[in-house]
C-alpha cells in the first residue's frame, strides 16, 4: 500500500479518536490549537494531524508516520499552587495511559482497519507547560512504521 494511503488511513482514524470519554480535538498547527481550545475547559485530548517522513531510494523507500497526542489542562494564573500542579500532572499522566491503552488496543487488536498493517516504532511522553495559549500536561509522540 502506498505511503500516502497509509497517511490517509491514520488521518481518518484520528478524526474519531476518543479516550476516557473525551473526543480528541484535531489541530494542524499551534494557532489552530489556540483557537480550538480557547473556549474549552477541563482536561482535553488534542491530536496533531499525522506527519509522514520517508527515507531510502526509489526502489526501497521506507516511510514512517508520526502522531502527536496531548493530554492537557489549563492551570495558570493566581490559583496555581504547587499542589494543584502536582495533582493536575498526575491526573493527566493517567489520561496519557488511557490514550496509549486505546491506541495500543486499536493497533494490536486487529479490529481497527485504519491501523491494520502498522507497527509501533517508538513512543515518547514529554511534560509540557504553557503550550497552545497556556495549557499544561503531556505530549505523546508515536512513530508508526
Amino acid at each position: 500500500m502506498s505511503a500516502i494511503k497509509r497517511l490517509i488511513r491514520v488521518n481518518n482514524y484520528l478524526r474519531d479518536f476518543a479516550a476516557s470519554g473525551r473526543k480528541a480535538v484535531i489541530v494542524t498547527r499551534q494557532n489552530d490549537a489556540v483557537t480550538k481550545l480557547a473556549r474549552k475547559s477541563g482536561d482535553q485530548i488534542v491530536v496533531a494531524r499525522p506527519e509522514m517522513s520517508s527515507s531510502g531510494d526509489v526502489d526501497s523507500l521506507d516511510s514512517n508516520i508520526t502522531l502527536a497526542f496531548f493530554a492537557l489542562a489549563k492551570i495558570d494564573g493566581p490559583a496555581l499552587t504547587e499542589q494543584l500542579e502536582e495533582e493536575t500532572y498526575s491526573r493527566l499522566a493517567e489520561l496519557c495511559g488511557c490514550i496509549l491503552s486505546k491506541f495500543m488496543d486499536d493497533i494490536t487488536g486487529g479490529e481497527c482497519p485504519a491501523l491494520c498493517g502498522f507497527d509501533l516504532s517508538s513512543v515518547d511522553i514529554v511534560p509540557e507547560s504553557g503550550i497552545f495559549g497556556g495549557w499544561c500536561g503531556y505530549s505523546i509522540e508515536i512513530v508508526l512504521e
